[in-house]
């Protein structure tokens, strides 16, 4: 047993490094496509009875809400500047669909279809 898990100590460790020093080649690029019109829980409370409540809703799909899916990462006492995101987006769609019917909408395969072909052409 302890040969298997200094294995798999040792896989770990080295994804780790892999991941820590990769760079993703250039010609990779990062497109978001993200509801942002149904209401989408983002802060719940446990109330005095013990139970979780939501108490506070913001722009979403429904599920995922539109500051997590950018991964924004500026507070929301300054939204005046610029997005602040780990990830460089190259594009971004924002929808008016639900979290189930992003890929269903008409905007979402003539964009999705754009991007692709156009792709080829740089």
């Amino acid at each position: 047993m302890r040969a298997v898990s200094t294995i798999c100590f040792l896989i770990v460790m080295g994804l780790t490094a892999c991941t820590s020093t990769y760079k993703a080649p250039d010609s990779l690029k990062y497109f978001l496509v993200a509801g942002d019109s149904d209401p989408t829980n983002k802060t719940a409370q446990f109330d005095s009875f013990g139970r979780l409540t939501i108490v506070e809703k913001g722009p979403g799909d429904g599920v995922v809400l539109r500051q997590s899916a950018l991964m924004d990462e500026r507070r929301e006492d300054n939204l005046t500047k610029r997005l602040i995101s780990q990830i460089s987006w190259d594009q971004v769609l924002f929808l008016f669909s639900n979290h189930l019917d992003l890929t269903r909408s008409p905007a979402f395969t003539d964009n999705l279809l754009y991007f692709l072909m156009e792709s080829q052409r740089s």
